[in-house]
């Protein structure tokens, strides 16, 4: 799987909030498209997936990692395909 998000980086003038917002909004984004594509790249699946993070009262990322665990996908393997 491959992501355009880093396109162009190389142009992008460094400074703390590029960086921030980088780590903030794409960290970890991987796993997130790892996630789409194991709900059949079906986006009202995603959104039922957020809501029940939401119910949970759990963090995203610690949810999303015990959800990936417990059905065995890792992010290396997914990689491998």
């Amino acid at each position: 799987m491959k992501t355009d998000c880093y396109r162009d980086f190389d142009k992008v003038k460094l400074n703390n909030a590029v960086l921030l917002a980088h780590h903030r909004y794409l960290h970890r984004i991987e796993k997130f498209e790892i996630l789409y594509e194991n709900l059949g790249r079906n986006l009202k699946k995603m959104v039922e997936f957020f809501k029940k993070i939401q119910e949970s009262k759990e963090e995203p990322f610690p949810f999303l990692e015990r959800w990936m665990k417990e059905r065995g996908i890792t992010v290396s393997h997914y990689e491998n395909k």
